[in-house]
């Protein structure tokens, strides 16, 4: 269980009184950086998915409907800095918060173009992505496409440059696993981020996939892992 609920059950005091008796313990980082810090700014000629973004989805072995229903992505059309990109929102309890974008094409050098801070409600890299499907066990993903792959209970860090406060939500779960890309740099901070959980409660894993990342991970790979994991 995560620490607020330990010392909950333990001392009988309500949740929220225990959340704020932690106010200067690391535990409750986590829960500071939920609090609105500007409004949320969404880019222009935000829209449906239009057909280069559909085709990018297929291409990479999506169903854009899916994603749609489940994820909430959208497209932007030509009227944006960030033209013909997938949209995709990060929420935190249910709202909105922040959002990054998608290239729909692999010869562009910055793949994920995010909101800038005055364009955010809440940082995302303090965030998990994804985190509002979590149940009792996480499994911690680089970019949105390879928690997508993965399934709901599969979060994203926004790359490998993880933050202290996206540790600290990581630790609340009981079970968790990191599953990065499987370069060399990607595992080693992998390892780093599995050695940081080991000093709190719960069970941590490093699982590392056949696949180059878990955003090409086949079908079989998935069900091998939300199997061991995740159900």
């Amino acid at each position: 269980l995560p620490l607020v609920d330990i010392l909950s059950e333990l001392t009988g005091q309500p949740f929220a009184a225990i959340r704020k008796l932690l106010t200067n313990l690391d535990g409750n980082a986590a829960y500071a950086s939920e609090k609105p810090r500007g409004v949320l700014k969404l880019p222009a000629g935000l829209g449906p998915l239009l057909t280069i973004h559909k085709r990018y989805l297929k291409g990479r072995g999506f169903n854009p409907t899916e994603l749609q229903k489940l994820w909430d992505i959208q497209g932007i059309g030509l009227a944006s800095q960030w033209a013909w990109r997938v949209f995709i929102p990060i929420y935190l309890n249910g709202r909105m918060v922040s959002w990054t974008t998608r290239a729909t094409s692999d010869e562009v050098k910055a793949k994920y173009g995010n909101a800038r801070p005055d364009e955010e409600a809440v940082s995302a890299k303090t965030l998990l992505g994804g985190e509002d499907y979590v149940r009792h066990a996480v499994a911690v993903c680089e970019g949105p496409l390879d928690a997508m792959n993965l399934g709901p209970g599969c979060v994203w860090t926004g790359g490998i440059d993880v933050k202290r406060s996206q540790v600290l939500r990581i630790a609340k779960y009981p079970i968790r696993a990191i599953v990065f890309d499987s370069e060399p740099k990607a595992q080693q901070r992998a390892k780093a981020m599995c050695e940081a959980l080991t000093c709190y409660p719960g069970k941590t894993i490093r699982i590392e996939l056949d696949a180059p990342d878990p955003g090409s991970a086949s079908a079989k790979e998935v069900k091998r892992l939300r199997k061991a994991v995740l159900e």
